[in-house]
């Protein structure tokens, strides 16, 4: 099957609409990072997210590994008890190998076994599919931010004709939205 150029779909005309050049939707470097990151990110702003991370890897110079995660004592988490419990089995499942997020995963098997994992929703194990695997087809249209911006231009936030490049569409319109 082939696939679009990017800038011949409506996904691409949206992006060179928003005039910020060259915006990219990259995988991250640390996959498994991402997903902790992702699951101490939920239902709180980007700078509680920022906190809670900076607390967690305040023990060392690095971001502590899935299996020191795993380890940890849930109360040491300043977060209701429910997400340290989710953030911890997450790291566990990683650790053991349950959860496969590295580079080549299928993407789709990946999003099956993270919402196998108590207190990871649809929204986290796509957000995870988008920012730890590359998924360059990812839509978000449930995420506040996205949902607002695509709704003050008059967008459907979930449009199938952004595909396959749909995860780009969702960084320009959280770009819109900041």
């Amino acid at each position: 099957m082939r696939t679009r150029s990017l800038s011949r779909t409506p996904c691409g005309r949206l992006c060179r609409s928003i005039r910020i050049p060259r915006l990219r939707s990259p995988a991250a470097f640390d996959p498994a990072e991402t997903a902790i990151r992702a699951v101490l990110g939920q239902q709180v702003s980007v700078a509680a997210a920022c906190t809670a991370a900076g607390r967690l890897a305040a023990g060392g110079p690095h971001f502590p590994t899935s299996v020191q995660i795993a380890q940890m004592d849930p109360a040491v988490f300043a977060m209701p008890r429910r997400r340290a419990a989710t953030v911890i089995e997450l790291a566990a499942r990683l650790a053991d190998g349950t959860v496969v997020l590295d580079p080549g995963s299928d993407w789709d098997e990946a999003e099956r076994s993270l919402l196998e994992v108590p207190g990871i929703g649809p929204w986290t194990a796509k957000y995870i599919r988008m920012r730890a695997l590359g998924d360059p087809d990812v839509s978000l249209p449930s995420d506040l931010g996205i949902a607002k911006a695509a709704r003050a231009r008059g967008l459907d936030a979930d449009d199938l004709r952004w595909k396959p490049w749909r995860s780009y569409a969702m960084h320009y319109l959280w770009n819109l939205e900041n």
